[in-house]
């Protein structure tokens, strides 16, 4: 299988397909022709904050865990599969989420 060339384009919320989910955040990544090529799904029931970053077959991409820390935020990422998703892109987005997290509480 060849895997297309992506060039990012933003990541974003669609508040009215995402209305029934579990998800209390959950992103959608979009190529610069605004497809979506991967979603989030944040695991609710957690102890620890986790997410999974997913292409559109649902396959696993990425595994985002929140470590267990005293003083600071920590995650540890991990690669799933290859994916049109870059690591770059998954640092970025759990940025994103821990800085909602930090604000929200």
């Amino acid at each position: 299988m060849i895997q297309r060339e992506v060039q990012f384009g933003y990541f974003g919320e669609d508040k009215i397909s995402d209305l029934f989910t579990m998800d209390k955040y959950r992103f959608h990544i979009y190529d610069k022709n605004k497809k979506e090529y991967a979603h989030t799904d944040q695991k609710i029931l957690s102890w620890l904050y986790q997410n999974e970053i997913k292409d559109n077959s649902n396959n696993i991409v990425y595994k985002i865990d929140k470590d267990f820390t005293l003083v600071t935020d920590e995650y540890t990422i991990t690669k799933i599969s290859n994916s049109d998703v870059t690591m770059d892109k998954a640092i970025f987005l759990t940025c994103i989420i821990d800085a909602i997290i930090d604000e929200n509480g």
